[in-house]
């Protein structure tokens, strides 16, 4: 992840490269720093996302005709949702584990910890730099939670009937 994290950044070119230089500057554990604030924000999103998905099919649900269907579209776009609320909300999480694994190899360092990274992120650049990069996060999840939760329908389908 700190290796992803840092290519995508623009921080390395080239995988081989960027390992050395992590473990040349921070030994092995360096290319695990950050993973505190990983796990802080890949739980809890999970979490989120699950909720949000089963309580918008259940309200949608209990719009339809007593024995009523949720059909294929109306499962993309609801997982559409689920995924977009959760990384609205779960962004500024993702913004403080992006920060962290960033500095994975580097000599001067902003952060130590996810809980000093967010008061340091707050302190100086305030509550909006936690949501930095909000809009395209929001995107890029709501798609996927369209392909993840419509996935998802279909296995319970097929698994079903068997």
């Amino acid at each position: 992840e700190v290796v992803k994290t840092r290519m995508q950044s623009g921080n390395a070119a080239e995988v081989g490269e960027c390992v050395r230089d992590i473990v040349k500057a921070d030994g092995v554990k360096g290319l695990f720093r950050g993973y505190p604030a990983f796990l802080l924000r890949d739980l809890p999103f999970d979490a989120i996302e699950f909720l949000a998905y089963e309580q918008l099919r259940l309200i949608y649900l209990a719009t339809l005709a007593s024995g009523g269907q949720i059909g294929d579209v109306e499962t993309a776009v609801i997982g559409a949702l689920a995924g977009g609320i959760t990384g609205a909300l779960t962004c500024p999480l993702d913004t403080i584990r992006a920060r962290t694994m960033n500095e994975a190899g580097l000599s001067d360092r902003l952060y130590d910890g996810p809980f000093e990274t967010a008061k340091a992120i707050v302190e100086e650049e305030g509550v909006a730099a936690l949501f930095s990069g909000v809009v395209p996060r929001v995107v890029w999840l709501s798609l996927g939670g369209t392909v993840f939760f419509s996935s998802l329908e279909a296995a319970r389908s097929f698994f079903a009937a068997l």
